[in-house]
This record gives C-alpha cells, structure tokens and sequence, in this order.
C-alpha cells in the first residue's frame, strides 16, 4: 500500500539493478516513491526496470559510481527532471574475485577498484545531492556498509572491509555536519546476504547453503547486522569464531567499564596522576574521566536530598512552615532546571570538564553561604545558588560518556551515572542521619563542602581535556540548532515521557516521601533515612538493570521504548 509519506518523493538508488539495491527500490516503489536506479551494465537495469515498473513508478540510467563527473551530472539530471531528490541509497559495491582478498595474495590493483567503487563512488554520490538538501532543508541518505564495516573480517578481505568501515563514518560525519539542515544519513550493516557479490568469493557458496533452490532467484534472507551469523551461514565455521574472540576478548571496548581506546591514544597523556599504558589505558580512562563526573553526580545527589533528613532542625531552629520547606527545596529545583538552556550552550562551546568543574565552585559557595545563613530569606537564595551550581552534574557526565565511551555501551554508561546519583542519595540517608548524632547540620555541609572543592580540583587537573570538547560554532548557529530540536515532535515525545517519570521521582525521593513518612505515618528519623535507604537501592537496580538492558536492544537492532513503557 503506497504511504502517504513516500508520495511524490524521489528516491535515487544505486547499484539498484540487483541484491540489497533492487530490493529496496521495491519497497520505495511499493510505497509510493518515484524511484531512480542506477547500474553499470544494460541488462541489470533492464532486468530490474522492468521488475519495477509491476510495482510503481520507476526509471533507470546507466552510472559508473567511481567517475565524480558522471555521478555529479546524473544527480544534476534527476534534479532537473523531477526537481528532488528526497532519498539516496547507495547499494553500489564490489570487492576483490576468487582467492586474492588477503594482503599477501592481494594486488594494488585491486585494492584500487574496491576503493573506487565503495568509498568513492558512494561519497561523490553523497557529495552529489547534499547541495539540493540543503537547500529544500531535508533529505535521507541511506549507505549500505556491511557487518565486515564493524567486525573485520578475513573471508571479505582488507579492502573491503576498509572501505566499508569508511562508509560508518561517512554517515556519522553527514549527521554532524548536516544536521542542522534537516539531512539525516544512516549506515545499513547487513550481514549474510544472499547477493549477486557472493559470486566473488574464493568458494561461493552453493544454492542449498544459501537457502534457495536455483541461483538465479536472488532474494534478501531475513537477517542482518542485529542477527549475526546464524547456524546455517556459509562463513559459520570460519569465522563466527573469529568475531566471537573479537566481541568478547579483543575488544575491551565493549564492556562498561573498561571503553574502547581513545582515538588518540596521546589525549590521555603519560605525565599525569595515572600514568597510561598498553594494559591500563582502559582502567585509567575510567578513573581519569568516568569517576571523577561520577563524583560530581555523587555530590550533586547529596545537596538535593539533604533536605529531606536535615529538614526537622531547620524547622527546629528557623521556625520553617510546611510551606517554607517545601520552597526551599523547590528553589533549588527551579535554579536548576532554569539554567539547562544555557548550560547546553556552555557544554557544547567549552566542553564538559571545564563547566562541570566551574559550576561545581558556584555550588560550594552556595553550600556555605547556607551554613552562614540567619535567615529564611538566606537560606532560600543560597538552595538557589547551590542547585545553580550543581546543574551540570548530570549532564556533563553524559556529554563526557558521549565523547569517550562508544555508542553501543551509552546506555549502560548513563545507568551508571544515575546510580552514582542515587550512592549519594544513600549517603544522604542512614550514614547522614547517623553523622548527624554526633555534629551539627551546618558542620556535615561543611565536610560536603570539602567534597565538593576536592571533586573540583580533580576535574581541573586530573581529567583530561578530549579532543572536539568544545566548538566554535557561533552563538546564533547554537541557538538555530536548539529551536530546530524544539521543533521536533520526536523530540517532544521523548521529554515528555522522561519528565513525567522524573517529577515523580524526584518530588518523592527528595522531600515529599520523607515529610509524608514523618508527619503522616509517624516514623521517627531515623525509620525515614532508612525507608530513604531502600528507596535509593532499588533506583539503583533499575538503572544498572535497564541501562545494560537497553544496551542488548540496540546492539541486537530492537526499539528501547517498550523498556521505557514498561519503567
């Protein structure tokens, strides 16, 4: 059934004349799109044109991706006829015939070719339609990589999978680039694909091992980059083995918390307080960069939920209404949720160690500010400054995972950070209740003081700066970008859901729980830290547990938000 989406849109497909490409002009076609395919030899485009042409509307021309002048007029030609090109799919690849993919049996020459075709080819088309996008403030660009693009592999070969690793970043560098002009470009990594290229291998594999009865029947199987090598693949025995070493022993990046190495491996330096090496740069980049904004979250956590375990001798020795201590909390809130715009702006220009570290100052003369307080007036100014100072605690650290840990472990990592939250809202609880037997309230916020002025230093000195931290882009680029979030109903979505889950969890955990329990069921304080206690534990087990959840989702190519339905 055509979708009213796809109506009217032009979508340009290469390599369109077999396997993956004429598979999704089939699908854009049914769906309602004009579709343009492009190959390199008559009979394919013929073949396939008139496959089409059952389906929907459809058009073919002879292309060789590796000349820049031909793609560039081709793409020149589909604009001028149709006026668009809304969608680009570039299926057009090769590699290396027979026995000759390894380096040692390779010949430049072929290096050369598969070069031309996967990487070139498929940039010049790229390159090709970005002006028109830009122009009409849209477009979709879809890159057929390969699994070999993410996991090496010795039966594709060096340049194939060379290449196709290359095809991952020239999508992620379009979306960086192209974002704020309404493109989006998406990198497909297929898996074994019953194709007209498994024609190129040392052995292709027989129609029975692809699951078809002739080999002129060329059709999809239904897996891909989320599914892996299934039993019955071709390639199983030589090498599932290999990426299984690869995914589990070879690649400690894929663990929580020991990451990837840093594209640099000298941002970490060797002259600092955990000296880097070979064997411990992972364990050193989780304690010069992971634990120490974990600390800052961990600090945060204790100014937001003192209030509920101090609360009682501030009422004792402010006189504090009900009302009053409720505002005292709240203003914290507001400060802090009144500079997220603006620290969005900070974080992206000056990146988040810097920020972090900064306002975390502004937080601990907040904090003092109330020890000195004489009045209610003070004591409500000096919450502000403290939640003020404490805004960046969450988001800095999930902009410094973004910047050193790899996409697929960020859910994890973010679960993480919220579970360092909660250690401090555990501290806040039976250990300050505890504390508060043997001093004062004002002489604790004195010891979160040095806390907080130590977790300062160690952003400042011990944290290294990661390269592509900061931005130069101009304030008013900055400020397009955010009205152009604003403007996606995706994005409301999303916040909305979120919101409404942590007004309820933060209203409750921070005071509200703690007043009902005192004032309505009676419990004495130290019954309350300890309800606070469990409180906090099982928060923690469901971020560790959703976040490593979540994580399995995406890196088995299945939707987070029935985990987010669920919660």
């Amino acid at each position: 059934m055509p979708s009213a989406e796809l109506k009217a849109k032009v979508a340009w497909i290469t390599g369109g004349g077999s396997g993956i490409g004429l598979a999704g002009a089939k699908e854009l076609a049914a769906a309602g799109a004009h579709v343009v395919i492009s190959g390199h030899t008559q009979r394919t485009n013929d073949s396939a044109l008139a496959e089409l042409k059952k389906i929907g509307s459809a058009e073919a021309i002879l292309l060789e991706v590796s000349n820049q002048k031909a793609v560039a007029a081709v793409a020149a030609d589909i604009e001028k006829r149709h006026g668009r090109i809304d969608i680009l799919v570039t299926s057009a690849g090769t590699n290396i015939s027979g026995p000759r993919r390894s380096l040692k049996a390779m010949s430049t020459e072929g290096w050369d070719e598969v070069v031309r075709i996967n990487q070139d080819g498929l940039f010049y088309c790229c390159y090709a339609v970005l002006p028109g996008m830009r122009a009409r403030k849209n477009g979709l660009i879809i890159n057929i990589s390969s699994w070999a693009g993410r996991y090496a592999s010795a039966l594709t070969g060096v340049a194939y999978n060379a290449t196709k690793r290359a095809v991952i970043a020239i999508s992620e560098s379009i979306n960086m680039e192209e974002c704020m002009n309404g493109i989006r470009a998406t990198s497909i990594l297929p898996g074994e694909v019953a194709t007209p290229i498994m024609e190129k291998r040392p052995v292709p594999p027989s129609a029975e091992e692809r699951g078809f009865p002739t080999l002129d029947r060329w059709v999809l199987n239904p897996h891909g980059a989320g599914g892996g090598l299934r039993q019955g693949d071709p390639v199983r025995s030589h090498d599932a083995g290999a990426q299984l070493r690869q995914r589990n022993g070879d690649r400690a990046d894929l663990e929580p918390l020991l990451p990837r190495r840093p594209r640099n491996p000298e941002e970490l330096g060797t002259d600092h307080v955990f000296p880097v090496t070979d064997g411990n740069r992972g364990l050193s980049l989780f304690l010069r960069v992971c634990l120490p904004f974990l600390a800052g979250y961990f600090v945060a956590y204790i100014y937001r939920s003192v209030n509920a375990v101090i609360g009682p001798d501030l009422v004792r020795e402010f006189g504090l209404s009900a009302g009053a201590l409720g505002l005292l909390s709240g203003i914290y809130f507001f400060a802090f949720a009144v500079f997220q715009l603006p620290l969005g702006v900070l974080l992206d220009r000056y990146g988040p160690r810097r920020v972090n570290a900064s306002l975390l100052l502004v937080a601990a003369g907040g904090a003092i500010w109330f020890t000195f307080a004489d009045s209610t007036l003070e004591l409500t100014l000096a919450r502000a400054v403290m939640g003020l100072g404490v805004s960046a605690g969450l988001m800095a650290a999930l902009s410094a995972f973004a910047l050193w840990y790899p996409a697929e472990r960020l859910a994890t990592m973010n679960g993480v950070a919220f579970a360092s939250g909660m250690l401090g809202a555990i501290a806040a609880s039976v250990p300050l209740e505890f504390v508060l037997r043997s001093l004062s309230w004002r002489e604790v916020f004195h010891g979160m003081v040095a806390l907080n002025v130590a977790v300062c230093l160690v952003l400042f000195f011990v944290v290294p700066e990661r390269l592509g931290a900061g931005r130069t882009s101009a304030l008013g680029v900055q400020l397009r970008e955010f009205a152009a979030v604003a403007r996606d109903p995706a994005f409301w979505r999303v916040a909305l859901c979120i919101g409404s889950s942590q007004l309820a969890a933060v209203s409750l955990s921070t005071l509200w729980v703690a007043t009902w329990l005192r004032d309505v069921a009676g419990y004495s304080q130290a019954q309350v830290a300890q309800s606070l206690l469990l409180f906090s534990v099982v928060m923690i087990g469901g971020y560790l547990g959703f976040g490593r959840v979540a994580d399995r989702r995406v890196r088995g190519g299945r939707s987070t938000l029935p985990l987010l339905a669920g919660g």
